[in-house]
């Protein structure tokens, strides 16, 4: 489940043809401390969350389906070499960061009728 927070990006619509994302998540990680990465091209969309120390976790959704954590984290990073992704850039104030990374790890428990 990919849902981006709320708000104005810091940064918007970067080409990831000129970035080394590794870097860049880096450089992110020194600047805003807390926040996350939204990953759009063609056929994929991601989400990289991540804090001042870590990268917290990851979504991908893709027409194969929908990847979470270490996984689609290293699936983003490896196809933005050879697949152009449009980035956006979030701040996400620190007491925050981890509700948010761990909302794609939740599952729906019940339904009501």
């Amino acid at each position: 489940m990919i849902i981006i927070p709320k708000g104005e990006p810091v940064v918007e619509n970067l080409n990831s043809f000129y970035l080394d994302i590794n870097k860049m998540l880096e450089h992110f990680q020194g600047v805003l401390g807390s926040g996350c990465v939204h990953f759009r091209s063609s056929s994929d969309e991601g989400l990289i969350y991540f804090d001042k120390d870590d990268l917290l976790n990851g979504v991908l959704k893709n027409p194969g389906g929908e990847t979470i954590g270490d996984a689609a984290i290293k699936h983003i990073i490896k196809a933005s070499a050879f697949q152009n992704f449009t980035i956006d850039i979030f701040k996400i104030e620190p007491d925050k960061v981890y509700f948010w990374a761990n909302i794609p790890n939740a599952k729906k428990k019940f339904t009501v009728t």
